[in-house]
Protein backbone atom coordinates (compact mmCIF):
# COMPACT_ATOMS: atom_id res chain seq x y z
CA UNK A 1 0.00 0.00 0.00
CA UNK A 2 1.33 3.44 -0.91
CA UNK A 3 0.18 6.73 0.59
CA UNK A 4 0.70 10.12 -0.92
CA UNK A 5 -0.66 13.02 -2.89
CA UNK A 6 -1.13 12.65 -6.63
CA UNK A 7 0.61 15.13 -8.88
CA UNK A 8 -1.97 17.13 -10.82
CA UNK A 9 0.41 19.23 -12.90
CA UNK A 10 4.08 19.05 -13.89
CA UNK A 11 6.45 21.64 -15.29
CA UNK A 12 8.50 21.21 -18.47
CA UNK A 13 11.23 19.31 -16.60
CA UNK A 14 8.73 16.84 -15.12
CA UNK A 15 8.73 18.30 -11.61
CA UNK A 16 5.41 18.33 -9.80
CA UNK A 17 4.15 21.89 -9.44
CA UNK A 18 0.61 21.14 -8.24
CA UNK A 19 -0.39 18.33 -5.87
CA UNK A 20 -3.83 17.07 -4.96
CA UNK A 21 -5.03 18.14 -1.54
CA UNK A 22 -6.29 14.66 -0.63
CA UNK A 23 -4.14 11.62 0.12
CA UNK A 24 -4.02 8.77 -2.39
CA UNK A 25 -3.88 5.10 -1.40
CA UNK A 26 -2.96 2.09 -3.57
CA UNK A 27 -4.87 -1.03 -2.57
CA UNK A 28 -4.21 -4.54 -3.85
CA UNK A 29 -7.31 -6.61 -3.13
CA UNK A 30 -7.01 -10.33 -2.52
CA UNK A 31 -10.61 -10.74 -3.68
CA UNK A 32 -13.21 -8.49 -5.29
CA UNK A 33 -13.04 -4.85 -4.15
CA UNK A 34 -15.69 -3.67 -1.74
CA UNK A 35 -18.61 -2.03 -3.55
CA UNK A 36 -18.13 1.12 -1.46
CA UNK A 37 -14.77 1.72 -3.17
CA UNK A 38 -16.04 1.65 -6.77
CA UNK A 39 -16.64 5.41 -6.90
CA UNK A 40 -12.99 6.06 -5.94
CA UNK A 41 -11.35 3.49 -8.19
CA UNK A 42 -8.95 4.65 -10.90
CA UNK A 43 -6.92 2.55 -13.33
CA UNK A 44 -3.51 3.85 -14.33
CA UNK A 45 -2.11 2.61 -17.62
CA UNK A 46 0.22 -0.35 -16.91
CA UNK A 47 3.93 0.24 -17.40
CA UNK A 48 5.06 -3.37 -16.92
CA UNK A 49 7.32 -2.79 -13.93
CA UNK A 50 6.31 -1.58 -10.49
CA UNK A 51 7.08 -2.12 -6.84
CA UNK A 52 4.27 -4.71 -6.68
CA UNK A 53 6.38 -7.39 -8.37
CA UNK A 54 6.08 -9.30 -11.62
CA UNK A 55 3.05 -11.47 -10.73
CA UNK A 56 0.90 -8.57 -9.52
CA UNK A 57 2.02 -6.48 -12.51
CA UNK A 58 0.81 -9.20 -14.85
CA UNK A 59 -2.49 -9.56 -12.99
CA UNK A 60 -2.98 -5.80 -13.04
CA UNK A 61 -2.31 -5.63 -16.78
CA UNK A 62 -4.81 -8.45 -17.38
CA UNK A 63 -7.49 -6.65 -15.37
CA UNK A 64 -6.68 -3.34 -17.08
CA UNK A 65 -7.07 -5.02 -20.48
CA UNK A 66 -10.45 -6.43 -19.41
CA UNK A 67 -11.62 -2.94 -18.45
CA UNK A 68 -9.97 -1.10 -21.38
CA UNK A 69 -9.72 -3.61 -24.25
CA UNK A 70 -8.65 -0.99 -26.79
CA UNK A 71 -5.38 -0.57 -24.90
CA UNK A 72 -4.42 -4.21 -25.45
CA UNK A 73 -5.68 -4.84 -28.97
CA UNK A 74 -2.91 -5.16 -31.53
CA UNK A 75 -2.88 -2.38 -34.09
CA UNK A 76 -5.08 -3.18 -37.02
CA UNK A 77 -3.13 -4.01 -40.13
CA UNK A 78 -3.98 -1.94 -43.18
CA UNK A 79 -5.38 -3.97 -46.02
CA UNK A 80 -2.87 -4.54 -48.77
CA UNK A 81 -3.96 -3.25 -52.11
CA UNK A 82 -4.59 -5.84 -54.80
CA UNK A 83 -2.20 -3.82 -56.98
CA UNK A 84 0.88 -4.74 -54.95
Amino acid sequence: MELGKLCLEKDEEGNCIKQATKESVDIVWNAEPLADFTAYEIWCQPVGISSMGYTLDQEYTKEYCNKYPDYCKPAEIDEISDNL
